[in-house]
Protein backbone atom coordinates (compact mmCIF):
# COMPACT_ATOMS: atom_id res chain seq x y z
CA UNK A 1 0.00 0.00 0.00
CA UNK A 2 1.49 3.21 -1.19
CA UNK A 3 1.67 6.65 0.76
CA UNK A 4 -0.43 9.25 -1.23
CA UNK A 5 0.21 11.91 1.71
CA UNK A 6 1.90 12.74 4.78
CA UNK A 7 1.68 15.45 7.24
CA UNK A 8 4.85 15.71 10.14
CA UNK A 9 3.76 18.69 12.62
CA UNK A 10 6.13 19.23 15.30
CA UNK A 11 4.46 21.15 18.40
CA UNK A 12 6.99 22.71 20.89
CA UNK A 13 6.35 23.23 23.82
CA UNK A 14 3.66 20.83 23.88
CA UNK A 15 2.77 19.02 27.35
CA UNK A 16 -0.51 16.99 27.34
CA UNK A 17 -1.92 14.08 29.85
CA UNK A 18 -2.23 10.40 28.69
CA UNK A 19 -5.98 10.95 28.52
CA UNK A 20 -5.27 14.52 27.04
CA UNK A 21 -3.34 12.87 24.28
CA UNK A 22 -5.67 9.89 23.71
CA UNK A 23 -8.46 12.67 23.37
CA UNK A 24 -6.31 14.99 20.78
CA UNK A 25 -5.72 11.95 18.67
CA UNK A 26 -8.97 11.12 18.13
CA UNK A 27 -10.02 14.36 17.12
CA UNK A 28 -6.88 14.59 14.77
CA UNK A 29 -8.09 11.48 13.44
CA UNK A 30 -11.78 12.34 12.73
CA UNK A 31 -10.49 15.24 10.73
CA UNK A 32 -8.71 13.58 8.73
CA UNK A 33 -11.10 10.62 7.83
CA UNK A 34 -13.52 13.86 7.02
CA UNK A 35 -10.92 15.40 4.77
CA UNK A 36 -10.16 12.53 3.28
CA UNK A 37 -13.67 12.06 3.00
CA UNK A 38 -14.19 15.21 0.69
CA UNK A 39 -10.73 14.95 -1.25
CA UNK A 40 -10.18 11.70 -2.21
CA UNK A 41 -13.73 10.21 -2.00
CA UNK A 42 -12.65 7.68 0.13
CA UNK A 43 -11.37 4.25 -0.39
CA UNK A 44 -8.29 4.94 1.48
CA UNK A 45 -6.38 4.40 4.48
CA UNK A 46 -5.78 7.03 7.40
CA UNK A 47 -3.05 6.60 9.89
CA UNK A 48 -2.57 9.65 12.91
CA UNK A 49 0.46 8.63 15.41
CA UNK A 50 1.51 11.03 18.11
CA UNK A 51 4.79 10.30 19.87
CA UNK A 52 5.26 12.35 23.35
CA UNK A 53 7.55 15.21 24.28
CA UNK A 54 7.14 18.05 21.91
CA UNK A 55 4.51 16.41 20.27
CA UNK A 56 5.23 14.69 17.24
CA UNK A 57 2.00 14.27 15.05
CA UNK A 58 2.44 12.12 12.02
CA UNK A 59 -0.78 11.91 9.69
CA UNK A 60 -1.21 9.90 6.59
CA UNK A 61 -3.08 8.70 3.60
CA UNK A 62 -2.54 5.73 2.07
CA UNK A 63 -3.81 3.35 -0.82
CA UNK A 64 -3.91 0.86 -3.40
CA UNK A 65 -2.40 2.42 -6.27
CA UNK A 66 -4.37 1.76 -9.43
CA UNK A 67 -6.84 1.03 -7.17
CA UNK A 68 -9.81 2.42 -8.77
CA UNK A 69 -8.85 0.63 -12.35
CA UNK A 70 -8.15 -2.57 -10.23
CA UNK A 71 -11.76 -2.22 -9.23
CA UNK A 72 -13.46 -1.44 -12.46
CA UNK A 73 -11.38 -3.66 -14.88
CA UNK A 74 -7.68 -3.39 -16.46
CA UNK A 75 -6.28 -0.41 -16.86
CA UNK A 76 -7.03 0.53 -20.26
CA UNK A 77 -4.44 2.84 -21.71
CA UNK A 78 -2.07 6.19 -20.78
CA UNK A 79 -4.99 8.81 -21.04
CA UNK A 80 -6.91 6.78 -18.23
CA UNK A 81 -4.14 6.27 -16.22
CA UNK A 82 -2.66 9.81 -16.78
CA UNK A 83 -6.47 11.00 -15.46
CA UNK A 84 -6.15 9.06 -12.53
CA UNK A 85 -2.65 10.07 -11.27
CA UNK A 86 -3.89 13.55 -12.24
CA UNK A 87 -6.86 13.47 -9.83
CA UNK A 88 -5.29 11.77 -7.06
CA UNK A 89 -2.58 14.27 -6.88
CA UNK A 90 -5.09 17.36 -6.31
CA UNK A 91 -6.77 15.56 -4.01
CA UNK A 92 -3.38 14.86 -2.14
CA UNK A 93 -3.00 18.74 -2.49
CA UNK A 94 -6.15 19.59 -0.89
CA UNK A 95 -5.83 17.52 1.66
CA UNK A 96 -2.47 18.11 2.70
CA UNK A 97 -3.15 21.97 2.55
CA UNK A 98 -6.77 21.72 4.31
CA UNK A 99 -5.21 19.27 7.46
CA UNK A 100 -2.13 21.81 7.47
CA UNK A 101 -4.56 24.76 8.56
CA UNK A 102 -6.84 22.57 10.79
CA UNK A 103 -3.66 20.70 13.02
CA UNK A 104 -2.94 24.03 15.19
CA UNK A 105 -6.75 24.50 15.21
CA UNK A 106 -7.64 21.52 16.75
CA UNK A 107 -4.15 21.37 18.93
CA UNK A 108 -4.85 25.20 20.20
CA UNK A 109 -0.89 25.94 19.17
CA UNK A 110 0.35 28.83 18.63
CA UNK A 111 2.11 29.88 15.86
CA UNK A 112 5.34 30.45 17.47
CA UNK A 113 4.49 26.49 18.88
CA UNK A 114 4.90 25.27 15.43
CA UNK A 115 8.27 24.10 15.42
CA UNK A 116 8.22 22.38 12.66
CA UNK A 117 5.11 21.45 9.04
CA UNK A 118 6.00 19.03 6.47
CA UNK A 119 3.69 18.42 3.52
CA UNK A 120 4.73 15.50 1.62
CA UNK A 121 3.10 14.43 -1.80
CA UNK A 122 5.07 11.03 -1.53
CA UNK A 123 3.76 8.32 -4.26
CA UNK A 124 1.13 10.57 -5.61
CA UNK A 125 3.96 13.53 -6.73
CA UNK A 126 6.31 10.90 -7.91
CA UNK A 127 3.54 9.18 -10.45
CA UNK A 128 2.50 12.87 -11.69
CA UNK A 129 6.18 13.94 -12.21
CA UNK A 130 6.58 10.64 -14.20
CA UNK A 131 3.61 11.49 -15.99
CA UNK A 132 4.33 14.45 -16.55
CA UNK A 133 7.72 13.83 -17.83
CA UNK A 134 6.56 11.26 -20.27
CA UNK A 135 4.04 13.95 -21.69
CA UNK A 136 7.11 16.17 -22.48
CA UNK A 137 9.44 13.26 -23.49
CA UNK A 138 6.30 13.28 -26.31
CA UNK A 139 7.01 16.74 -27.34
CA UNK A 140 8.17 17.01 -31.10
CA UNK A 141 10.77 19.20 -30.82
CA UNK A 142 12.74 16.70 -28.10
CA UNK A 143 15.15 14.66 -30.18
CA UNK A 144 18.20 12.74 -29.81
CA UNK A 145 20.36 13.37 -27.32
CA UNK A 146 18.52 16.51 -25.76
CA UNK A 147 16.01 14.07 -24.47
CA UNK A 148 18.37 11.39 -22.72
CA UNK A 149 18.51 13.59 -19.41
CA UNK A 150 13.97 13.06 -19.94
CA UNK A 151 14.83 9.38 -20.25
CA UNK A 152 16.91 9.25 -17.47
CA UNK A 153 14.73 11.27 -15.25
CA UNK A 154 11.83 8.68 -16.27
CA UNK A 155 13.78 5.73 -15.32
CA UNK A 156 14.73 6.86 -11.79
CA UNK A 157 10.76 8.05 -11.08
CA UNK A 158 9.28 4.62 -12.45
CA UNK A 159 11.76 2.77 -9.94
CA UNK A 160 10.92 4.64 -7.40
CA UNK A 161 7.16 4.62 -7.89
CA UNK A 162 7.86 0.64 -8.35
CA UNK A 163 8.74 0.77 -4.82
CA UNK A 164 4.87 1.21 -3.67
CA UNK A 165 3.29 -1.16 -5.69
CA UNK A 166 2.16 -4.81 -5.98
CA UNK A 167 2.99 -6.82 -8.65
CA UNK A 168 0.62 -6.72 -10.45
CA UNK A 169 0.59 -3.07 -10.20
CA UNK A 170 3.97 -2.90 -11.41
CA UNK A 171 3.23 -4.59 -14.29
CA UNK A 172 0.58 -2.48 -15.20
CA UNK A 173 2.65 0.70 -14.45
CA UNK A 174 5.87 -1.00 -16.76
CA UNK A 175 3.41 -1.66 -19.65
CA UNK A 176 2.08 1.39 -19.42
CA UNK A 177 5.20 3.05 -19.27
CA UNK A 178 7.40 0.79 -21.46
CA UNK A 179 4.53 1.44 -24.40
CA UNK A 180 4.73 5.57 -24.43
CA UNK A 181 8.48 5.50 -23.99
CA UNK A 182 9.83 2.69 -26.10
CA UNK A 183 13.58 3.81 -25.90
CA UNK A 184 13.31 3.03 -22.07
CA UNK A 185 14.74 0.69 -20.80
CA UNK A 186 13.09 -2.32 -19.09
CA UNK A 187 12.60 -0.90 -15.37
CA UNK A 188 12.13 -4.24 -13.34
CA UNK A 189 15.49 -5.47 -14.61
CA UNK A 190 16.47 -1.62 -13.76
CA UNK A 191 14.81 -2.26 -10.29
CA UNK A 192 17.35 -5.41 -9.69
CA UNK A 193 20.44 -3.75 -10.38
CA UNK A 194 19.58 -1.04 -8.38
CA UNK A 195 19.32 -3.44 -5.28
CA UNK A 196 22.14 -5.78 -6.28
CA UNK A 197 24.57 -2.28 -6.44
CA UNK A 198 23.72 -1.13 -3.03
CA UNK A 199 27.02 -0.49 -1.62
CA UNK A 200 28.18 -2.55 1.87
CA UNK A 201 29.16 -1.00 4.91
CA UNK A 202 32.68 -0.77 5.60
CA UNK A 203 33.41 -1.75 9.30
CA UNK A 204 35.45 0.62 11.43
CA UNK A 205 39.19 0.01 11.88
CA UNK A 206 40.83 -1.16 15.25
CA UNK A 207 42.46 1.51 16.80
CA UNK A 208 46.27 1.14 17.59
CA UNK A 209 46.53 -1.14 21.06
CA UNK A 210 43.70 -3.49 20.13
CA UNK A 211 41.02 -1.17 22.35
CA UNK A 212 37.60 -1.57 20.58
CA UNK A 213 36.01 1.31 19.12
CA UNK A 214 33.29 2.38 21.88
CA UNK A 215 29.30 1.54 20.29
CA UNK A 216 27.81 5.01 19.82
CA UNK A 217 25.20 6.00 22.48
CA UNK A 218 21.35 5.17 20.73
CA UNK A 219 18.94 7.69 21.15
CA UNK A 220 16.02 7.13 22.86
CA UNK A 221 13.49 6.48 21.18
CA UNK A 222 10.17 8.91 21.64
CA UNK A 223 7.33 6.82 22.99
CA UNK A 224 4.27 7.16 20.41
CA UNK A 225 1.20 8.24 22.92
CA UNK A 226 -1.37 7.58 20.02
CA UNK A 227 -2.10 5.50 16.69
CA UNK A 228 -5.36 4.71 14.73
CA UNK A 229 -5.77 3.73 11.61
CA UNK A 230 -8.83 3.58 9.75
CA UNK A 231 -10.15 2.08 5.97
CA UNK A 232 -12.25 4.44 4.90
CA UNK A 233 -14.77 3.00 2.34
CA UNK A 234 -15.80 4.81 -0.70
CA UNK A 235 -18.03 7.81 -0.39
CA UNK A 236 -20.87 6.14 -2.19
CA UNK A 237 -21.11 3.19 0.15
CA UNK A 238 -21.61 5.66 2.99
CA UNK A 239 -24.87 6.83 1.48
Amino acid sequence: MAILAELYVRLDPYDATEAEYEQLGEHLHEAAIGTALRTYGGDVTVEVTITEGSAKIKMRVMQTILALDLIYGHMADWKSFKEQVGTTYEATVRFLNTMAEEIPKITQASPKQVKRLDKRDKASGKLKELVDSVDMLRQPMLEGASAKPLLRRIQRLAIEAEKDLTDNERNKLTSLVTEEVPDIDDLPQMTTAKVALLPSTPKLPTPPGGAAVPPKTRRRKSRVVFHKSTQVPRARQLK
